[in-house]
């Protein structure tokens, strides 16, 4: 800590000319990882998140798929101006030509009448509008029967409480998230009843997220010592609700957690898929 990024950017400067280690557990703004070494970051940002679904749809999808992102609200333009970057960019890197990109569209209409019988119809939807999101995947689903559709959101999608589930799983929804409880498995039944012998209680999220933290940066810093923090991208680990996958900008800047995994509704479950 501390959890929220203006008192943690004044602490980890004071740090800094202390040569202490700083980690932020919560905060998802990257600007303070700049010009600090010492600085690493649990939790993406919203644009790691991005640029990971992108690098999915485009190892994963580009092939068989007509990919379409949807201009949803102005507050969401930055969101469909960093996805279309990121895959543009990609598209180049396998001398592909720009042309072979995504189209960019504005409302229900326009996406259905993009769809094609042939291939995946991919539809990208980044916001985190409530109202925005509920009536176009309602319609949607409605709508796109047979004709094989994949929505892509934010992991907010699922939480939306008068959404219907049944229609995410008809349009095989995915998401990209770095923190995902999988509540059948056997760590989590066994962290859960600790916590409730103790506190009984149920506990949140967060509990498993600072399970994890505790377990990748306390056990590396017994095992490394204070080097560990200087050599984070060396170090992955995959805990209960949380990755760890290190990565830094540029020489001057701290260190990201780029872990993120892709989820998918199938059959009224979560599946994750194995892609890296």
């Amino acid at each position: 800590g501390p959890l929220y990024a203006g008192v943690f950017k004044q602490l980890s400067m004071k740090a800094k000319l202390l040569q202490i280690p700083c980690v932020s557990p919560l905060t998802q703004q990257s600007k303070i990882l700049y010009n600090n070494t010492l600085v690493s970051k649990v939790n993406p940002s919203q644009y790691t998140i991005i640029e990971r679904l992108a690098d999915f749809c485009l190892d994963s999808l580009r092939l068989n798929s007509k990919i379409c992102i949807v201009n949803a609200t102005q507050k969401d333009a930055p969101y469909v101006k960093a996805f279309k970057k990121r895959y543009n960019d990609g598209i180049l890197k396998i001398n592909k030509s720009i042309k072979d990109t995504i189209s960019e569209l504005k409302g229900l209409s326009a996406v259905k009448n993009s769809f094609v019988i042939e291939k995946n119809n991919v539809v990208v939807l980044l916001t985190n509008n409530p109202v925005y999101l509920q009536d176009f995947i309602t319609q949607l689903s409605v709508s796109s029967s047979k004709k094989n559709v994949i929505l892509f959101g934010f992991e907010s999608v699922t939480s939306i409480d008068n959404l219907d589930q049944g229609y995410l799983n008809d349009l095989n929804f995915h998401f990209a998230t770095a923190n995902h409880i999988d509540y059948t498995d056997i760590n989590t039944i066994d962290l859960i009843k600790q916590y409730q012998q103790m506190y009984f209680s149920d506990p949140s999220e967060s509990y498993f997220e600072g399970f994890d933290i505790g377990m990748y940066y306390l056990n590396n810093l017994k095992l490394k010592g204070l080097d560990m923090f200087i050599n984070l991208e060396q170090l992955t680990y995959t805990g209960v609700a949380s990755g760890f996958k290190f990565s830094r900008p540029d020489v001057s800047s701290g260190y990201e957690n780029r872990a993120i995994s892709i989820y998918k509704y199938s059959n009224f479950k979560l599946k994750k898929l194995g892609w890296k």
